[in-house]
């Protein structure tokens, strides 16, 4: 499938606050979470992109503070770790439910958030 998927996440949302002032809004992947994504199945991954787009345009979802910076979406049976900064998503990580909250997954995934 390759990386194509990624300009399907990568959503762009223009907000015009300012006077026809742009802002650009992005969901950025590290690489080790797009590979967990590439193996998930087709109707998973689309399940995933719909609920980060919603969750991107209105902060709304089902979400849980980890620790620090890192946060988890819960979609259905998985979770989508990322980070949140100045309204820009990274998705640092992709687990099914009964993977995610171990302690060294969580580190290993912070460990990302630092990289």
């Amino acid at each position: 499938m390759g990386l194509g998927w990624c300009d399907a996440i990568a959503s762009r949302i223009q907000s015009s606050s300012h006077k026809n002032r742009e802002k650009t809004r992005l969901i950025q992947l590290h690489r080790n979470a797009a590979k967990e994504f590439e193996k998930l199945s087709p109707n998973i991954r689309s399940r995933i992109v719909c609920a980060l787009k919603k969750f991107h345009e209105t902060s709304r979802g089902d979400i849980r503070q980890i620790r620090g910076e890192l946060w988890a979406l819960a979609v259905g049976d998985y979770r989508v770790y990322y980070w949140k900064r100045a309204g820009d998503i990274g998705v640092v990580g992709v687990d099914h439910r009964s993977q995610a909250y171990i302690p060294e997954r969580v580190e290993s995934l912070e460990k990302r958030l630092a990289g």
